[in-house]
């Protein structure tokens, strides 16, 4: 009889015990699911960056990937400012998926980076969970590389366009600014993209206009992150600033035959980081 009470209290302990396990999966299913509520979408190869807080509880932040299947080949970059054998135990990411997958990001190059590939034949929704449980707040940038261009390109065009109803678009296209003695401004960073927009009216006779834009500081760990792109007066990309031997200096040059108002958008991904920017354009 004794016996068999055991046996009882210890079949009592295992349920308890897988009842809780299970509680604990699920509300931390939840806890994610509430999390990426605010999560930054990766549309291209383009690195975002971010600041990330140090917590012995953990600090957290979250970004998804469209992922289309077709078995793409997919590769998720996570780079951090320091990545010491002291911090890096504390520092990484989390890839989840579909039907419970899940994976962590491993050393890549003698710690340099980290990285999770990923392919499969469904399309699903991927998400990034970049952490850090140190006690020092650190820079990052986390990159998708794979992801196939016309994706990429269909993404930002979308973007492009649901930016293009925000009321702050209205000051924008106000903005008839002579760009070729260069304005001047201060963009503070948002890890869900922070623009500023300027107006160029152009002839349509197949001149090429240089953009130039200068930002100023501007760090390794966050430089991926600031840039700018030029819109045709029906939203394409028509030009994107590229880095130049001068550190600091973006430029792109475009021409074309459409006349009209072509759209300069200089963006900010870096999370409160403030950047100061100086715009030229000229033919």
């Amino acid at each position: 009889m004794r016996t068999q009470r055991i046996r009882t209290r210890l079949g009592q302990a295992i349920i308890g015990a897988l009842a809780a396990a299970l509680l604990i999966q699920t509300l931390g299913l939840v806890a994610l699911a509430d999390e990426t509520a605010q999560a930054t979408t990766l549309t291209d190869a383009t690195p975002v960056a971010g600041l990330l807080p140090g917590s012995a509880a953990g600090s957290f932040a979250y970004y998804e990937v469209a992922y289309p299947g077709d078995g793409l080949e997919l590769e998720v970059q996570v780079v951090f400012s320091e990545h010491d054998r002291t911090i890096s135990p504390q520092l990484g990411f989390n890839l989840y998926g579909p039907n419970g997958y899940a994976a962590v990001g491993t050393e890549v190059d003698d710690g340099a980076y980290k990285a999770v590939s990923y392919a499969a034949d469904d399309a699903a929704t991927l998400v990034i969970q970049v952490y850090n449980y140190g006690d020092t707040t650190l820079s990052y940038s986390v990159t998708a590389v794979g992801l196939p261009e016309v994706v990429a390109e269909e993404a930002i065009a979308e973007v492009a366009s649901e930016e293009a109803t925000q009321e702050d678009v209205d000051a924008a296209e106000a903005v008839e600014t002579t760009l070729a003695t260069g304005v001047s401004g201060t963009l503070v960073g948002n890890a869900a993209g922070a623009f500023e927009r300027y107006t160029l009216g152009y002839d349509g006779d197949e001149a090429t206009v240089t953009v130039s834009l200068s930002l100023w500081p501007l760090d390794p760990s966050y430089a991926n992150a600031i840039g700018f792109t030029v819109y045709s007066p029906d939203g394409a990309v028509v030009a994107r600033g590229v880095n130049t031997e001068t550190h600091g200096v973006l430029e792109a040059d475009f021409a074309s035959d459409v006349a009209g108002d072509y759209t300069i958008a200089i963006y900010n991904y870096a999370a409160d980081i403030a950047v100061g920017y100086l715009l030229t354009a000229a033919a």
